[in-house]
């Protein structure tokens, strides 16, 4: 798939102009998410290519990629936005595999994870109270 694609596929998404020069969370994420998805989709997967893309240097597009995998694990909203990018990319360049990515599966693995571990929290907090 072209940048061009994939960034108009994320706009759409984002209801944003990725292009325009925002720190708000919205731009932000959304850029981020493109810089990800290019990552996994794009014919070039070259920093540079990518962030020439959008007018950045490879170092904010590397930045971009590992904060967003990072900000993925503990929001569940964020992350449902790139596993819904991601299978429209699936189906738009026919992927053949349909399965979530390893990174999706994991990361909804450690938010079953979490909540286990606050209703453990909870549980001991009432044991301890009738004690």
């Amino acid at each position: 798939m072209t940048f061009e694609e994939i960034k108009t596929i994320v706009e759409e998404h984002f209801n944003v102009n990725l292009k325009i020069k925002s720190r708000k969370k919205h731009f932000v994420e959304a850029r981020y998410i493109y810089f990800k998805l290019c990552m996994d989709y794009a014919d070039k997967k070259t920093l540079a290519a990518i962030g020439k893309s959008l007018n950045k240097d490879h170092a904010t597009v590397l930045h971009g990629i590992r904060t967003v995998s990072d900000w993925m694990l503990y929001d569940m909203s964020l992350l449902n936005h790139y596993e819904e990018l991601h299978k429209l990319l699936m189906s738009v360049a026919k992927t053949k595999n349909k399965n979530e990515s390893l990174y999706i599966s994991l990361a909804k693995k450690i938010d079953k994870m979490n909540f286990t571990i606050k209703e453990l929290e909870q549980k001991v907090k009432e044991y301890e109270s009738v004690n």
